[in-house]
């Protein structure tokens, strides 16, 4: 605030200005990609945002990262290593100076680790008309949500379990030996 005085011969008077002089607002603010796929346990490549106008005060970011990305409300970097499992999210961030602010919107979906299965034996001789021992999968890595033959089918009377990976039955025809 300035004071600012007027002086004659009749007297003086004063008068108050206020100014403020803002930085030029942040422009320009991205990250060269909008859209990021990451996976569950995997360190993710740094993102280092860009930003043209004045220097840029303050960072931040809505709604909340997935568990394991990190914000850096100093310099509006993402990095880590998510580890949970999250859906296709649209995130705001907001670059700030006295001038004013620029956002940018950045998204990610986070999924699962790729699923290995294996099972306890690789081959398996059936006799027709007599139930076979159930074959269960081990599975590590992700949490396998279906499993299914690839163009194929198994011999007449045996099944696939779609949702724990099971093969079993009784085969009701001759078959060949076919891997499946």
């Amino acid at each position: 605030t300035y004071t600012i005085t007027a002086t004659n011969t009749g007297g003086t008077d004063t008068a108050s200005v206020t100014s403020v002089v803002n930085d030029v607002a942040p422009n320009g603010l991205g990250y060269g990609t909008a859209g990021y796929t990451l996976t569950k346990g995997t360190a993710m490549t740094t993102m280092n945002a860009t930003v043209s106008g004045g220097p840029v005060t303050s960072w931040s970011i809505s709604p909340s990262l997935p568990t394991g990305i990190n914000f850096g409300t100093n310099n509006g970097t993402i990095w880590g290593t998510p580890t949970v499992i999250s859906s296709y999210t649209n995130y705001t961030v907001t670059a700030s100076n006295t001038g004013g602010n620029d956002t940018v919107t950045v998204s990610f979906i986070v999924n699962d680790i790729v699923p290995v299965i294996s099972y306890s034996v690789s081959s398996v001789t059936l006799t027709k008309g007599t139930a076979m021992t159930t074959l269960n999968p081990t599975s590590t890595g992700g949490t396998v949500t279906s499993y299914f033959l690839v163009g194929q089918t198994l011999p007449a009377g045996l099944s696939l379990n779609n949702s724990t990976g099971a093969i079993s039955g009784t085969p009701t025809t001759i078959a060949s030996s076919v891997t499946y």
